[in-house]
């Protein structure tokens, strides 16, 4: 490494290297976190010429003798990228040792402060992240499924649940959820869902419809491309009865909460008589879709996934 070297404590050690250089060095998740100050900080610190050393000062983490981690500098990185402050011929860097036991503690304290802070959508984004998830429907990778986990796995939002309840006291771990249901979120992601039909409700019957028969894909994929039928005789198949209903709803002044609960009792109904198939008088109705009982269906997605001892989910 091209650096000048000056030992200034026994665990400390100061180096100048070429601001290209630091710019390689690795950047671990935590290193977002690392700046508080606004940007007009750093701008008023550049117009001061005696602070230019403070400015170009940033600390870096030797992991177990060998490989560096930036600490922090983000901030400024962003600033001397876009112009807004100028671009240093070279930085100075305190590097601070540490073994691999505290990277991995500093981590992990630092990613859960993070998520801690973070709004339900953007935590969610950052588990899909974590997990290997890339989501490419804009349903999905918006990170607004919170309350469609809720009622996959509880039955009902947040906000309906009994807190006083063993069952439902704990808050549910987002991060196991999306795990637990990872292959029916990739699986619905795959047919592109249309955010205008598969409101909460609808994505929530559809995760637990999914989880206990793979095979109900094919229904969702037949709703997301406006595949319902009408019959003859004016009657629906269990996709256009079921678009019926999501029309329905649009105009309907009645809580969110409620309208959620019963979109996903609705939309398993309508899998339910998909799946008598269309010679079942069952399969065509003229009348709006009853809500049907999921519970049953909760608790074996929760025996299939082996999850039903879970307090957090």
């Amino acid at each position: 490494m091209n650096h000048t070297k000056d030992s200034i404590s026994f665990n400390v050690e100061r180096i100048t290297l070429p601001f290209e250089q630091w710019l390689a060095i690795e950047e671990p998740l935590f290193f977002s976190q690392a700046d508080a100050a606004i940007a007009r900080h750093w701008e008023i610190i550049e117009s001061i010429a005696p602070l230019s050393p403070f400015l170009q000062s940033v600390a870096l983490i030797r992991v177990e003798g060998d490989r560096l981690c930036k600490l922090n500098g983000r901030q400024r990185l962003q600033l001397w990228k876009s112009g807004a402050i100028q671009k240093p011929e070279t930085v100075t860097a305190d590097i601070y040792d540490v073994s691999q036991a505290e990277f991995d503690k500093l981590r992990q304290r630092l990613y859960n402060e993070r998520l801690e802070l973070l709004p339900p959508h953007e935590l969610v984004i950052a588990t899909y992240k974590e997990l290997g998830l890339n989501f490419s429907s804009e349903r999905l990778n918006q990170g607004f499924i919170t309350e469609a986990l809720n009622i996959a796995l509880r039955g009902k939002p947040r906000a309906q649940q009994d807190k006083r309840s063993v069952r439902e006291k704990q808050e549910i771990d987002i991060k196991k959820a999306i795990a637990a249901l990872k292959e029916e979120l990739t699986a619905l992601d795959s047919l592109n869902l249309k955010p205008e039909l598969f409101l909460t409700g609808v994505l929530a019957a559809a995760l637990i419809m999914v989880a206990n028969d793979p095979n109900t894909l094919e229904f969702f994929r037949r709703l997301n491309t406006l595949e319902g039928k009408v019959s003859a005789d004016g009657s629906f198949d269990p996709v256009e009865a079921l678009l019926t209903v999501i029309d329905s709803y649009k105009n309907k002044r009645i809580p969110q909460a409620r309208m959620q609960v019963e979109l996903c009792g609705k939309t398993v109904k309508a899998v339910m008589l998909w799946n008598h198939g269309a010679d079942s008088p069952k399969y065509w109705t003229k009348n709006t879709l009853r809500v049907a009982d999921y519970q049953p269906l909760i608790r074996e997605l929760k025996r299939i996934k082996a999850i039903h001892e879970a307090r957090d989910l």
